[in-house]
This record gives structure tokens, C-alpha cells and sequence, in this order.
């Protein structure tokens, strides 16, 4: 038998992962003025992004998707959703958190 979660990015339980750890439950102070507290549903990695499944506590279907860089830290996490409102009909529900961008190389001319 192979002993679980070899990868140092899987933990064996929600509450070992510190993303989890800081962000569920975390009072929002949001800007409009209306704080809530946010709920993890899910957290899914892979090399490149990391995408975080939240939503109020008080209303999972009021939720969002953080898509963050595997850098960033659960402070811009936080800061991102203090940005967004559940309560507001929103065309994306996918909260952008310190992305890379790859832009294409320039060609060089001879």
C-alpha cells in the first residue's frame, strides 16, 4: 500500500490546508459595507492555479470561484472577495486572484 497524498500540495484533511484554514469562516468586510462570513465548499489544485469554491455561509448557492495563483497568499484571497458582493447578480462568479499572465514572446527582427 502507498502512504497517502505523497504531493506536498494534498493534505489529508480540509483543516491541514492553510488556505482552508484562513479563509473558512473569515469575516468579510466588504465594501459595500455589508460584512458576511464565507464558507470553502472546495479547494482543487494543479500546477498552475489553484481554485478555491466559496460562498456565505448563510446561502452556499450565493457562491464564487477564486482563481488564484499558486503564490498568492489567503490575505490577497481575502482582500479579492471583500471586493466581490454575494448579494449582487454578478456576470462572473470567477474572482481572479494574483493571476500570471504569459504574454506572447516578441518576435526579433533580423
Amino acid at each position: 500500500m502507498t502512504p497517502q497524498n505523497q504531493d506536498p500540495q494534498c493534505f489529508e484533511t480540509p483543516e491541514h490546508d492553510p488556505l482552508f484554514a484562513a479563509l473558512d469562516h473569515h469575516r468579510i468586510a466588504a465594501e459595500n459595507g455589508h460584512d458576511w462570513y464565507l464558507q470553502v465548499l472546495g479547494i482543487h489544485r494543479s500546477e498552475r492555479e489553484v481554485w478555491v469554491q466559496i460562498a456565505p455561509v448563510t446561502d452556499a448557492t450565493a457562491g464564487a470561484v477564486l482563481r488564484l495563483s499558486p503564490r498568492a497568499t489567503p490575505a490577497q484571497a481575502i482582500a479579492a472577495v471583500g471586493r466581490w458582493s454575494p448579494s449582487v447578480a454578478q456576470a462572473s462568479r470567477v474572482i481572479d486572484v494574483m493571476r500570471v499572465v504569459t504574454l506572447p514572446r516578441a518576435r526579433m527582427v533580423a
